[in-house]
């Protein structure tokens, strides 16, 4: 949990034992590959998904205040073509970033609250829906196709605020991070870079 008043680097600018601190957690029989890797002279997490779904999770405890906030930047090599993504059969996105409110159970039995921030293929910036596999995680789409790849894009999210909009009520406190991307029901391939993931109090 970050000092008070001080911002939380997620990745620990993918120190010495960054890793200790993340869990992945497999959707799939067959495994993403997930790696540190120099991209444009700075180290990033890199996730190639080939008709896979691996993600990395980490636990913490951050209460949301009014101005907290969720920052990150990501980048991707290819899109996936894609025009299902709120059906089963095409939830799939070439970079999500999930953020977990109370319960943790979430990673076995989705019974948390959550919010996954997604680059999307045909899905319009920031509209919101709920996964087609539970309707307690809701979907925000902040980038599409219109998107150029091989291009870093910096985020920024008042946590409070999207939660109220997408649940009409108050979050309880974050309870986990999660980053993935996924092919797995559209069989298709990508790469994707995330960096700088931090929250501010």
């Amino acid at each position: 949990m970050p000092i008070s008043g001080q911002s939380m680097d997620l990745f620990n600018s993918f120190g010495e034992g960054w890793q200790k601190q993340w869990k992945k957690k497999f959707f799939t029989r067959k495994q993403s590959l997930i790696e540190t890797a120099d991209e444009e002279g700075n180290q990033s997490l890199k996730i190639i998904s080939d008709n896979t779904a691996t993600g990395m999770w980490r636990k913490i405890k951050n209460p949301v205040k009014p101005k907290t906030t969720l920052s990150w930047k990501w980048k991707t090599k290819k899109l996936i073509n894609n025009s299902a993504e709120m059906e089963k059969r095409g939830d799939d996105y070439v970079g999500r970033i999930y953020v977990v409110f109370g319960n943790y159970t979430f990673l076995t039995r989705f019974r948390a609250k959550v919010i996954c921030y997604v680059w999307a293929s045909e899905g319009q910036p920031e509209t919101y829906y709920s996964s087609p596999y539970a309707k307690n995680v809701k979907i925000i789409v902040l980038r599409n196709k219109s998107d150029q790849i091989n291009r870093w894009y910096e985020e920024s999210r008042n946590v409070l605020e999207d939660y109220r909009r997408v649940f009409g009520e108050n979050p309880p406190l974050i309870s986990a991070i999660g980053v993935m991307a996924d092919t797995d029901n559209s069989d298709m391939m990508c790469t994707s870079w995330f960096d700088e993931l931090k929250i501010d109090p």
